[in-house]
């Protein structure tokens, strides 16, 4: 099997079913429409929020990951008395005051240990919210809860756009890395953030030679992309229009290098016509997903 062949199927296998797409959308509409007739008193969902993360990117996969919602509060709910600050921050106190609005609609909510969303199951889905306040220029003010709670700058619109660039130039390949190592995220448990590892990716292919190269090449993008991978530990990624930067750690460092070595392996495999050792080795990485014709 060519590995065209072979990753195009995987490829095809993370894609969300048509009843997975439509259940994702019922339940970030349902979640939209709660928090937009509360805070604005009317039912039209998309006015004060929008999808973000990998819904709004093109790279969300199967099974599905929870739907990332972006909430705009009206500016009035920072100025109510009950939001003086007190032994909790404004941010912290935001976002309880949003976490308590959906869950007097009869949805369980809790804010996230990071305090960056508020996780909301609705149906089979997961919709996690992230209150906002309206900047100048398409940017947002975020809310974050954990410890002292603070304030931050989000520009999603210039994420979705580097993603972007980044697939463009390199004829869709972007996309496909982020989604087939979220595979392998998911399949080993990888520590290592979603976000981190798409900023990585993209950073990968700016350099890669075979960045724009077909899909047959896809063998040696994943061990190529795994041999930078393992020098990126404890690293402080740059968040795109925003102060904040991402602490990728070392957490993952140890999957990351033996999908290095398995990868190369494959692709050794790959080359030497053996299509049954290197599907070993790439099962080793994203698990049965991954197709195998004798």
């Amino acid at each position: 099997m060519l590995a065209a062949e072979r990753f195009g199927r995987l490829l095809s296998d993370l894609v969300l079913e048509p009843s997975e797409r439509a259940s994702g959308i019922r339940a970030h509409k349902a979640v939209r429409s709660v928090l937009q007739a509360h805070y604005y008193g009317h039912l039209t969902i998309t006015d004060h929020s929008r999808l973000i993360g990998a819904w709004a990117k093109g790279t969300e996969v199967r099974p599905p990951r929870s739907v990332d919602l972006l909430f705009v509060l009206p500016k009035a709910v920072r100025d109510r008395p009950s939001m003086a600050p007190s032994s909790s921050s404004l941010a912290a106190l935001i976002m309880q005051d949003v976490a308590q609005v959906l869950e007097a609609s009869g949805r369980a909510a809790r804010i996230r240990t990071d305090g960056y969303a508020i996780v909301v199951p609705s149906g089979q889905d997961v919709v996690e919210v992230r209150p906002a306040f309206a900047l100048p220029a398409n940017r947002y003010q975020m809310c974050q809860a954990d410890g002292a709670g603070d304030f931050y700058t989000y520009d999603p619109a210039l994420e979705e756009g580097n993603l972007r660039q980044a697939d463009n130039k390199s004829h869709g390949n972007a996309r496909d890395l982020i989604r087939m190592l979220k595979a392998w995220q998911a399949y080993r448990t990888v520590r290592l953030a979603s976000f981190a590892i798409e900023l990585l990716s993209i950073e990968f292919l700016a350099t890669w030679p075979r960045a724009g190269d077909p899909s047959n090449f896809y063998d040696w993008m994943i061990r190529d992309f795994f041999a930078f991978l393992v020098n990126q530990a404890d690293r402080l990624l740059v968040v795109p229009g925003s102060e904040r930067s991402l602490a990728v750690g070392t957490a993952w460092l140890s999957a990351a290098r033996t999908a290095h070595v398995h990868a190369a392996k494959a692709c050794a495999c790959e080359t030497d016509g053996l299509n049954a050792d290197a599907w070993w080795e790439w099962e080793k990485i994203f698990g049965e997903r991954v197709p195998f014709d004798a």
